[in-house]
């Protein structure tokens, strides 16, 4: 509902709008100026914040997630506000009343809103909202990637700097200067995504003819009975970081060692059911939060209360098997008398039991039991032997030994402590000849594992196992 088309920008998602409104307020700062976010936003909107604050030498200002302090952080100095409409770590749907009151008072300042998160949810109407600007991704409301929509009213936006320059985003072009064209074009530097585009277009009809109330109130049935179920599972291990009232659609969740958000990802993976693990672009919220990794379900239109079942099941089922005392395996440690060092006996293994896995769920049962034959090593848990690329955190060192190599693993996810342990029942105790000499991309082809994880998983294990093929071969080049 903009006044006019010339407000709407197309862009390559949220990311690229946030970054074109914050580039552009560079101009407008000056030092002592203050910004206010909150603790919920999205990476992308706060880092381009801090790289404008930098550069201008205003101030950022952090207001609480419900923005209860808000009235108390505006000034004078403000001159934007920028927040999330609804969290996408949390779900919960942001007071949109409090920045009305405040743009009321103080009617000079700049709202930005990141309505990523609430436009498939909601009906938005930037005439009814109190914003200056607002911005969006397609594919976070059924539509393609790779584009997005920046809204601005008209009288700034046909006055922004441009992030980009070039192209048709010009009036007239001399040698030593040129001026810019106005908004819309003036943002739009470059050959514009037209398929992308288009399939907004699809999108946006396709909305459009929907009862856009009807599906709000059925997804809001399923996210707040989604939390009444997972309410009542009763696990020390398991804690419910978000609520089901107030929510966009998400609930998350986060697990206490020994217990791996990644490793029940990996299994509910299995099951056909597709969450987010991670801190969700969202760390300083985790970090205020207190917790780690987590696992993140959202709902969608397309969503049935028999979804939402069979998901609360597979993850009681993946807490019963992982705190069972039957799923715990005591590992095997052999030891090094020359140096004291204790390692992880992985010689009773054998690889070529992934094979015989009639499926890949099996598979994975698999590499699970053989992660819990990988010991818990407080000693290298340290920074110096963090392995920088992994999903989860994974530790290693590598130890010679009469031309011979052993390896320290370990790792929050049993998934990669099984990965590793796949590695080691065929290189540890091998002379350096041995270990350069098995092709291991030919052998990932035959366990079929490329086709099973996902590219970010698979990444995070090639990342290891380069990193000890690595200290191998650093090794046995010094010592020739």
């Amino acid at each position: 509902n903009a006044r006019h088309q010339q407000e709407i920008v197309f862009t390559s998602g949220a990311t690229e709008g946030l970054n074109i409104l914050a580039h552009g307020f560079r101009s407008q700062l000056s030092p002592g100026d203050e910004i206010v976010l909150t603790l919920a936003e999205h990476h992308a909107n706060l880092v381009p914040w801090q790289e404008t604050a930098k550069a201008s030498g205003a101030h950022l200002r952090l207001a609480d997630i419900d923005l209860s302090d808000l009235d108390r952080l505006v000034s004078d100095k403000t001159r934007v506000i920028a927040v999330t409409a609804a969290s996408n770590g949390l779900g919960f749907i942001t007071d949109l009343s409090r920045l009305a009151q405040v743009k009321a008072r103080y009617p000079a300042l700049m709202i930005v809103l990141d309505a990523s998160q609430i436009i498939a949810h909601q009906v938005v109407d930037v005439q009814r909202m109190p914003c200056d600007f607002l911005v969006c991704s397609a594919h976070k409301f059924y539509g393609p990637t790779g584009v997005g929509i920046l809204y601005g009213r008209r009288d700034l936006l046909d006055h922004w700097l441009p992030l980009c320059v070039g192209g048709e985003m010009v009036a007239r072009v001399d040698c030593f200067s040129s001026e810019y064209a106005r908004a819309p074009a003036r943002l739009e530097a470059g050959t514009s995504p037209l398929a992308a585009i288009a399939g907004l277009g699809a999108c946006i009809d396709f909305l459009q003819g929907q009862d856009r109330g009807a599906m709000q109130r059925y997804k809001s049935q399923l996210i707040q009975g989604l939390h009444t179920q997972l309410e009542a599972i009763d696990h020390p291990l398991l804690t419910l970081l978000s609520c089901g009232h107030n929510n966009s659609g998400i609930a998350t969740l986060s697990l206490q060692s020994p217990l791996s958000v990644i490793d029940a990802g990996y299994y509910l993976d299995a099951q056909d059911i597709a969450l987010r693990v991670g801190r969700h672009c969202a760390q300083p919220l985790w970090r205020h939060l207190g917790v780690g990794d987590s696992l993140r379900a959202s709902v969608a239109a397309y969503n049935t209360p028999e979804d939402i079942d069979r998901f609360v099941q597979c993850l009681g089922d993946f807490l019963a098997q992982e705190t069972s005392g039957q799923s715990r395996i005591k590992p095997s440690l052999s030891i090094a008398a020359d140096k004291g060092l204790v390692y992880d006996d992985t010689s009773q293994l054998d690889w070529q039991q992934l094979l015989s896995a009639l499926s890949w769920n099996q598979c994975y049962k698999l590499l699970m039991r053989w992660g819990k034959t990988i010991a818990y090593k407080a000693e290298l848990r340290q920074d110096q032997y963090r392995v920088e690329g992994c999903e989860s955190p994974v530790w290693l060192s590598v130890d010679q030994q009469q031309h011979r190599y052993y390896f320290l693993i370990d790792s929050d996810s049993n998934i990669l402590k099984g990965l590793a342990a796949l590695v080691l029942c065929r290189i540890q105790g091998q002379p350096a000849q041995a270990i350069q000499g098995i092709d291991w991309a030919a052998d990932f082809q035959t366990l079929g594992l490329k086709k099973h994880l996902s590219a970010s998983r698979i990444n995070g294990f090639t990342v290891l196992l380069q990193a000890m093929l690595a200290q191998v071969n650093s090794a046995d080049n010094s010592r020739d």
